[in-house]
């Protein structure tokens, strides 16, 4: 890993000594990434004849292992899509859809390239009129991005999780980005799942990425709230999106309390009394058959439609900005 040294040495007493990079904040970790064995005294051939001849089949077997995985990968591409399983012969999978069954059968194609042009540019603005100037800035400021040639490079979790560390109050400093290139990236991710179901907070992260002049973006992974278990947001199951619509008592409940937690999140993203602007990625990954707000059904129902889908991320951004959430 860039940035990244590892020093190991074996004395006498067989003691393992480690140099971690800005150390490590999990107790235990040195012992779980070193625990593995190494011989005291390596097996070496006993003369020079014997190591050639240990080289050279180490060589060929190298290169036998190279052709075959070359070959399997050629054979991959050239497979047909899988066929729709028949879900009537017995021992068959069960009527309902499996993880990216529909969107897997199918390679995704590049229409063309971007039509957008500097001569026609126009500026993206906010439908919240209560938008603070600091997110109507960053709006703004994306939407002219669509015309550059450059992008911005983020990365998930970086000031919380890392290589050897991990953060949970956010005032370490510590990213292995920051480590491998000597800037953190331009957008910080996180997840809104961390802090409702783990009870994270992500305050001083987003205030690090903010004063750093960085993009906070979270995305939301929610359980399911008709059917709340450890599949979570991958429990394709009934139609949640239209119970949480129709006010039906559990999932409305659920997913309005899940809310309220992240509402009360975002409250504390400020910064000397600015309040931190953030992208929402709300129900991202839509086109996919792994979430239940995605494009799959059961038993021919869909579990997240068009139409509910649009209405409840209306209904979310309402309930949000209802609460006085306009950042």
């Amino acid at each position: 890993h860039v940035g990244t040294v590892l020093r190991l040495t074996r004395p006498h007493n067989r003691e393992l000594v480690s140099t971690m990079p800005y150390g490590s904040t999990v107790p235990g970790d040195e012992e779980a990434l070193l625990s593995a064995e190494v011989p005291a005294t390596p097996v070496v051939a006993a003369n020079k004849q014997q190591r050639a001849v240990a080289l050279t089949v180490l060589c060929v077997s190298a290169g036998v292992l190279g052709t075959l995985a070359y070959q399997a990968s050629i054979d991959e591409r050239a497979a047909p899509a899988v066929a729709e399983m028949d879900v009537s012969e017995p021992g068959s999978m069960s009527t309902m859809k499996k993880h990216g069954e529909k969107t897997g059968l199918s390679r995704y194609t590049v229409s063309g390239t971007s039509s957008l042009s500097s001569s026609t540019e126009t500026v993206l603005t906010p439908t919240d009129s209560d938008a603070t100037s600091e997110t109507v800035a960053l709006m703004e400021a994306m939407s002219s991005l669509r015309y550059d040639s450059k992008f911005l490079f983020g990365h998930q979790n970086t000031n919380y999780i890392g290589q050897y560390f991990l953060d949970k109050d956010g005032t370490s400093g510590y990213s292995d980005v920051k480590n491998g290139t000597g800037s953190y990236p331009a957008v910080f991710g996180f997840d809104f799942a961390d802090v409702v179901e783990n009870g994270i907070s992500f305050t001083e992260h987003v205030k690090t990425a903010y004063s750093n002049g960085g993009i906070v973006a979270f995305d939301w992974k929610p359980c399911n709230p008709e059917k709340v278990n450890d599949a979570c947001a991958n429990e394709v199951y009934g139609t949640p999106c239209k119970k949480i619509l129709g006010e039906s008592a559990k999932p409305y409940g659920y997913y309005t309390g899940w809310l309220d937690t992240i509402i009360d999140e975002i409250k504390t993203f400020k910064v000397d009394g600015t309040k931190i602007p953030i992208i929402f990625r709300l129900f991202h990954e839509n086109t996919g058959g792994w979430y239940w707000w995605g494009v799959d059904s059961v038993d021919d129902v869909e579990t997240c439609s068009d139409e509910d889908y649009k209405a409840l991320f209306n209904f979310t951004q309402d309930y949000i900005h209802d609460a006085g959430i306009h950042n």
